[in-house]
């Protein structure tokens, strides 16, 4: 069998992961309530955008933008970066491994550099606060070059989560950096937010974290019918590269949000940039942990504001909540 056409991987009926592209497609809470966004038609031509978590290589600026003679610039979605060319490499009811290996061009500089992307999606043991409903999944991934790296050459791995529209993303931190389009994240006492999808344009802003620290990035859909949440977290790099474009015209920022107008479905993504490689380091390994959680809308809104404390994200982070 063409293993682009292999079956959903289902992880205990709580995560469900896609071999082609190496999606983490599905995070069910509770049976029937997917959390993540899923594109119901992915387009056929070009990238095809199937929704859920993925893994890209960044520096965006660096990668995604390809020159074109007859005019500007234009956005490309490398194609062996995503969908690529993923394989299973072993795959059981707790968690799944996958690999891609492919060639990127950094166009500012010409560099061709030849890499290998492994995913490894792990189910974490949950344990359910009373009236919740919780499911989670450890990502660890590993970037290797596949020939020398040369100076000033920073590939990184860009793990990018996909939500759907009707809530908001929130993080601790303030004076987001523009990338593109007009900023409606509001930020207040110290935290951001952005709702999905964006009002008039679609956008994206960068943060920067303490270097070092945990970053932890939540969405919420706190509506009447099945209300939840989601919390992405992750350890900050010491260096990042990715910038908005042309590259280097700002500050670099190692945790992101875009928001989409609807234009492409409505969706927002959670997304932050590992430690990259470069000429002294060839391979390098990030680790994230992401939760979502469920239940009825009062229970669900205390816990969320009061009812995970630094231990559980601890707890969470050692794949033990």
């Amino acid at each position: 069998m063409d293993h682009r056409l292999q079956p959903l991987i289902d992880l205990d009926g709580r995560v469900a992961v896609q071999p082609c592209g190496a999606r983490e497609i599905g995070l069910y809470p509770e049976p029937g309530l997917n959390v993540l966004w899923v594109n119901p038609a992915p387009s056929p031509v070009g990238w095809p955008n199937f929704g859920g978590g993925r893994g890209w290589i960044s520096p965006e600026s660096e990668l995604f933008f390809v020159p074109e003679s007859s005019g500007p610039v234009a956005y490309r979605v490398p194609c062996g970066v995503d969908p690529g060319d993923y394989r299973v490499i072993e795959a059981d009811r707790r968690g799944v491994t996958l690999r891609n290996r492919f060639t990127v061009e950094f166009f500012a500089s010409g560099i061709r550099l030849e890499l290998e992307l492994t995913r490894r999606v792990t189910l974490l043991e949950c344990r359910e606060p009373a009236g919740i409903s919780a499911a989670g999944y450890r990502l660890e991934s590993t970037l290797k070059a596949l020939n020398p790296v040369p100076e000033g050459i920073h590939p990184a791995i860009w793990n990018l989560l996909q939500v759907p529209p009707g809530g908001v993303i929130m993080l601790a931190g303030a004076d987001p950096v523009p990338y593109f389009g007009r900023n409606a994240a509001r930020c207040s006492s110290g935290f951001c937010s952005a709702e999905v999808p964006a009002v008039g344009e679609s956008f994206k802003v960068g943060f920067r974290p303490e270097p070092g620290s945990r970053g932890r990035m939540f969405y919420c859909s706190f509506s009447e019918e099945r209300p939840f949440f989601v919390m992405r977290s992750f350890t900050v790099p010491e260096h990042c590269y990715d910038t908005a474009y042309p590259p280097g015209s700002g500050p670099a920022c190692p945790q992101q949000i875009f928001c989409d107008n609807g234009r492409d479905g409505g969706f927002g993504e959670l997304e932050y940039h590992s430690e990259p490689l470069g000429a002294d380091r060839c391979e390098i390994s990030d680790c994230c942990y992401t939760m979502a959680f469920s239940g009825r809308r009062g229970p669900l809104e205390t816990f969320f504001h009061c009812g995970l404390t630094e231990d559980d994200f601890r707890s969470i982070e050692s794949g033990l909540f």
